[in-house]
């Protein structure tokens, strides 16, 4: 559980850092006026999400919904095909939507 924790805090502290770098990399026109940065955002957020679930979720674990690491609720179990489908067709969107 100790190990869970430290996991989200850490994919939480990624995901914080990611959006002040993207959000300053477009402020000061690093990121091309052509990218939009809300779905490159969205995009990096549904890959760290998906790494962290393999990471934290057991391979044990096929339920398709799993109680949420950080506040109330429910998320998807990358574990699970359907799981893994629904992000990858979540990632693929927001890849789309970049350009």
């Amino acid at each position: 559980m100790k190990r869970t924790k430290r996991l989200n805090q850490l994919g939480l502290g990624i995901i914080i850092m990611v959006y002040f770098l993207l959000l300053a990399g477009s402020r000061f026109h690093i990121i091309p006026a052509n990218i939009h940065v809300v779905p490159l955002f969205a995009c990096i957020l549904i890959a760290i999400t998906i790494i962290l679930g393999f990471i934290i979720v057991p391979s044990s674990e096929k339920k398709l919904f799993l109680p949420k690491g950080i506040g109330y609720g429910w998320t998807l179990n990358p574990r699970n095909a359907f799981g893994l489908l629904i992000y990858v067709a979540l990632l693929v969107l927001a890849l789309t939507a970049i350009f």
